[in-house]
């Protein structure tokens, strides 16, 4: 499945509620033109050079039907104080809570790092983990 990229948060809430609202993709791409209802996606559509006009259709027909896809919102786990995340051999290789003591020789993720998780790989391993997610830029 393709993944669409270059949309800002904003916009692809716009374009999902058309989803919510039962627009089909071209009734979609007709409400944007016309610029009264989608003031996001209208701002886009208006920024945009010929070659991405045709790039903006193509998106929002595959996502619409359902051939291309925005990619998942990327979270890091950040925990209080001196707990922290490890990828831990004994526990066949997932993230475990633990808290810190002395010198590890595991992979740590620490606020710092570039561990980036998604909602559900969190939920799946411990969804108590969860108040603690803070969500991150996709790269």
């Amino acid at each position: 499945m393709r993944e669409i990229t270059g949309w800002s948060k904003e916009e692809i809430e716009e374009l999902k509620k058309g989803i919510y609202s039962r627009y089909d993709s071209m009734a979609m791409i007709y409400s944007i033109v016309r610029g009264n209802s989608n003031p996001k996606l209208y701002a886009k559509y208006m920024d945009c050079e010929p070659q991405q006009l045709t790039q903006m259709a193509r998106d929002i027909i595959d996502f619409y039907d359902d051939t291309a896809r925005f990619p998942e919102k990327k979270y890091r786990v950040v925990l209080p104080d001196e707990n922290i995340l490890i990828f831990g051999r004994d526990e066949g290789y997932r993230w475990t809570f633990c808290v810190r003591s002395g010198s590890l020789s595991y992979p740590t993720m620490d606020p710092d790092e570039t561990v980036r998780l998604t909602k559900q790989q969190i939920v799946d391993y411990n969804p108590d983990l969860m108040p603690f997610a803070v969500e991150v830029e996709n790269d």
